[in-house]
């Protein structure tokens, strides 16, 4: 597993984990499984029960991948506003987008799961700061709670295996991004 900057790799601002083995970092994993019709196409239909009926109760598959389409042409505009690592405030920093994965965390604290949500679409990372976080993976999260679905449970897996990961490498905090060499894009 590696750390990859997302955007300006000397802000370290918005990092991504590219898991051993796979092509992507998770970032651009999620932008480009949002953005292929095919990719979401598949995916509904084998979590149909679940988009009919569940959380959202979509009318159809074909309403459904629209709406995810729109949702992803606005995400990373949206992220990298709150990443470009000039912002001065937090209601311009990421931790304005992203928030604790526990819906009940009233407090913001350092190695905290978060969570960016847009709809259904979802993005897990690990918060460092208020402006650096490490995203572990994403999701379309079509049921109210994590643990209904094994898709779901994995993401809740790994942002605890890249957490760890974090620990093990002595990247707790912002200060411990300063002078680290990131695995480029």
């Amino acid at each position: 597993m590696k750390l990859v900057p997302i955007f300006d790799p000397t802000k370290h601002t918005l990092l991504a984990i590219q898991y051993d083995g796979e092509e992507d970092d998770e970032y651009k994993k999620a932008l480009n499984n949002w953005a292929d019709v095919t990719y979401l196409r598949n995916f509904f239909k084998e979590h149909e029960t679940d988009l009919l009926h569940g959380f959202y109760q979509f009318s159809s598959i074909n309403a459904a991948i629209y709406e995810t389409l729109e949702i992803a042409k606005d995400l990373e505009d949206l992220i990298y506003y709150n990443a470009d690592g000039e912002a001065t405030q937090i209601e311009n920093m990421l931790q304005s987008i992203f928030k604790p994965l526990n819906n009940n965390d009233t407090s913001i604290y350092e190695l905290q799961k978060s969570k960016f949500k847009n709809s259904w679409s979802r993005i897990y990372a690990i918060r460092i700061a208020p402006n650096c976080y490490v995203v572990t993976g994403s999701a379309i999260k079509l049921v109210l709670n994590m643990d209904e679905k094994d898709y779901l449970q994995s993401e809740l897996q790994n942002l605890e295996r890249v957490k760890n990961f974090l620990i093990e490498e002595g990247l707790t905090d912002e200060d411990s991004f300063e002078f680290i060499e990131l695995n480029g894009k």
